[in-house]
């Protein structure tokens, strides 16, 4: 009697570890994809102003210098 309830007790443990090891859910999979996703459309949104900003911050540098370079060729002059 006692080691049909420890048996019995064995494969009730081994059938709850084995629910306990189940893979991921369909629905757990895309609610990951979905969450990565917005990760990365904000992080290439971050990366695409940083690169904007940086791209108008050089044209502005340069006909920052030409205005300079014009200048100091009117003042010689």
């Amino acid at each position: 009697m006692i080691k049909f309830l420890y048996i019995k007790k064995q494969k009730k443990s081994i059938l709850l570890h084995n629910k306990q090891q189940r893979g991921f859910i369909l629905i757990e999979l895309m609610v990951v994809v979905v969450i990565l996703g917005l990760i990365t459309l904000g992080l290439v949104t971050f990366f695409t102003g940083g690169t904007k900003s940086w791209v108008a911050g050089q044209s502005q540098l340069v006909a920052q210098r030409n205005a300079r370079q014009a200048m100091d060729r009117m003042v010689r002059e």
